[in-house]
């Protein structure tokens, strides 16, 4: 490119930023000339100030005065409110009734004042003097100790809450003196007399005390029985007049004479008859009227299904129930008391065992509180039903659920109602949907004949096991076994998901032995502590029934019902029957069990299913080597795992941990 190319193109840009300048110049220019007008025009045209937006009114009811007056001097200065107009601001954004008690305050003052004259701090006065918390301290901590309970579904921060909001209003910092406070709180909810609660509430708390409030309560009561009195007194009183029959003389001289005798003993005579009706017995309902006008002319009785009177009353119950005379009472020394053995049922219901009493007198299902609890708190569903017990008492209901049984092979949903009593009822609805026999639960089958062989001796053969014994110590020593060169890989679903439960709190009560248990459970290698872990399954303490004077030991279980058994292969090895041990077992000599001790724990599991049912403690993520008990396939891969063990043995029959052993004769067995 030549220069004179380079010095036009110059020449160009130079011309074009001209052009801009004046273009921006002239701009300038004219919004100065803007700018001029509105400073030299009228006001009109300037932007109005923001307006204040609303407050909400001021609720008794919702809330109490000081946390209101609090939030509305927020409002104040987050929106920079002048002070002229807080006043103002205040009033508009009141109800009507609390205008009209400002109104009405102002006006009684001397001299008297307008509303829109008040300032700020006379609204605050007024308010303060009509609102305030401390008058109602009485009646909000009769509210506080009475009226609060737990609702349906409610968890324990939701209950904590409510309780931390009651107590705002009940002030109790300012108690001086707790015992004539706890006297007199106590004495207002024993009291049962709306009549002095109204009174009580209208004193201030520093006025009531314990003595004050019997005084007052005291004076309502006398008050009220004087006054009930009164009222009875102006009634007329009546006077209860037994009439006697005079003797009319019977004159024979004239007949006008006995004709006279006769109407005038008419008239005397008849207002006794109809006194005597009143006070005769009615024969249709033994009241003390005349049966002409007893309201039970149509009643039908319920002994003899006859019309025209009442059991009460029915002469036929009477003639039946009258009984001779008793010659000789005989005074019974002791009377023995005869009880029936209610029948019970075994069941599962969300993995968990729950025996419940089979009563064919009610219709529903019934579960407690604390079993409902213990499943993992399902969803409750409204009650429309209330229940009453034998005694006419109303059963406390919290709601319905329906929750899988399984009694055998048969599995059913059924609707329970969850009750706060402990009942484990199964009605008629669920003894039908589980085909229950109610015969069989009776144990109505009768053995017509047994035989017996002659008695053997059996201490040879004791002898020959303790040989056994203690020819294989290794197999007896207490001590935690394990299954040789074998790993479990449990079977989960291909969808599986990791779950992780937080662990649970431990009571302090029992935090000793868990630890001791966890400890000791680590030490023999069925648990080994990690610090990273998906999953995490909760653990759930169980004391262990012990010798009578030793202390409980605890049983560390896994709730794998709220993380890894909804993930889990069904498993479909059977359990063995009762007749399957005892075709094996048929015909054998001497019977002898070797149970298995911990026998879960003694196979161990692949890494991958270490991981997986590993337990969330408050000491940390324990990864599971060995077989747990919580798990819902365990039975069914244990029992696989000791049919194989033992399916060359003849004689040996496994029920799980349980091994029954026999033979033909003592040396076979």
């Amino acid at each position: 490119m030549s220069n004179k190319e380079l010095i036009t193109i110059l020449q160009q840009q130079i011309e074009q930023q001209n052009e801009q300048m004046k273009q921006v110049v002239e701009r300038q220019e004219k919004q100065m000339e803007m700018f001029m007008k509105l400073m030299t025009g009228s006001n009109t045209c300037l932007p109005k100030p923001p307006a204040i937006p609303s407050f909400v009114a001021f609720d008794p009811a919702l809330e109490i005065w000081s946390d209101y007056w609090h939030r509305f001097n927020t409002f104040l200065t987050a929106h920079s409110v002048p002070d002229e107009k807080k006043a103002d601001v205040f009033l508009v954004n009141q109800s009507p009734v609390v205008y009209k008690i400002l109104t009405n305050m102002a006006s009684q003052e001397t001299p008297a004042k307008a509303i829109t004259a008040l300032s700020l701090p006379d609204i605050e006065k007024y308010m303060m003097e009509q609102y305030h918390p401390r008058l109602f301290v009485v009646r909000e901590r009769y509210k506080f100790w009475t009226s609060l309970q737990r609702k349906p579904g409610e968890t324990i921060q939701e209950l904590a809450a409510r309780i931390r909001q009651s107590a705002v209003t009940c002030d109790f910092p300012s108690i001086e003196n707790p015992l004539d406070e706890a006297m007199r709180t106590c004495f207002m909810c024993a009291v049962n007399n709306t009549a002095v609660l109204e009174a009580l509430f209208k004193h201030k708390e520093d006025e009531l005390s314990f003595n004050k409030a019997i005084e007052v309560a005291t004076e309502i009561e006398d008050a009220s029985k004087v006054a009930n009195e009164t009222a009875l007194s102006v009634q007329p009183e009546v006077h209860k007049i037994k009439p006697q029959r005079k003797q009319i003389p019977i004159i024979q001289q004239g007949s006008q004479n006995k004709q006279h005798i006769k109407r005038s003993n008419e008239r005397q005579t008849e207002p006794t008859k109809d006194f005597d009706n009143k006070n005769q017995t009615c024969s249709r309902c033994d009241g003390r009227h005349n049966r002409q006008n007893c309201k039970f002319k149509t009643a039908v009785c319920r002994f003899c299904q006859n019309t025209g009177h009442i059991e009460r009353a029915c002469r036929r119950k009477k003639r039946m129930s009258s009984s001779p005379n008793i010659n000789t009472i005989r005074r019974m020394s002791r009377v023995n008391f005869v009880s029936v053995t209610p029948l019970k049922l075994a069941t599962t219901v969300f993995n968990h065992e729950i025996v419940f009493e089979i009563d064919t007198g009610t219709g529903d299902n019934f579960i407690s509180t604390r079993t409902w609890e213990r499943i993992g708190k399902p969803q409750l569903c409204n009650a429309n039903i209330k229940y009453q017990c034998a005694s006419n008492q109303e059963l406390p209901v919290i709601g319905t659920v329906f929750l899988p049984v399984s009694v055998n092979d048969t599995c059913r949903e059924i609707n329970f109602v969850v009750t706060t009593m402990p009942l484990h009822l199964l009605g008629r609805s669920a003894i039908q949907m589980l085909n229950v026999s109610v015969d069989e639960l009776f144990q109505t089958k009768k053995v017509k004949s047994v035989r017996s062989k002659p008695a053997t001796n059996m201490s040879h053969l004791q002898k020959a096991c303790k040989q056994v014994c203690a020819e294989f110590p290794d197999v007896f020593k207490p001590e935690l076994g394990k299954l040789k060169d074998f790993e479990l890989d449990i079977k989960f679903k291909a969808d599986v998901t990791p779950v992780f439960h937080k662990p649970r709190s431990v009571p302090y009560a029992i935090q000793d032995d868990l630890n001791k248990s966890l400890d000791a459970g680590i030490a023999k290698g069925i648990w080994k502590p990690t610090s990273f872990n998906e999953f995490g399954t909760p653990i759930v303490p169980i004391k262990k029934m012990t010798i009578s004077g030793e202390r409980p030991k605890i049983r560390v279980c896994g709730d794998y019902s709220v993380t890894v058994n909804p993930q889990l292969e069904t498993h479909r090895y059977p359990i063995p029957l009762p007749e399957d041990l005892m075709r094996k077992l048929g015909g054998g000599y001497g019977f002898s069990k070797i149970d298995l001790a911990e026998a879960y724990t003694q196979i161990p599991l692949s890494p991958k299913s270490q991981e997986r049912l590993a337990l969330s403690t408050h000491k940390g993520v324990l990864l599971q080597t060995r077989l747990p008990f919580g798990i819902s396939s365990a039975p069914g891969y244990f029992q696989q795992i000791m049919d194989q063990l033992t399916q060359d043995l003849p004689g040996v029959a496994v029920y799980i941990d349980d091994i029954l052993v026999s033979g033909k004769d003592s040396t076979d067995h």
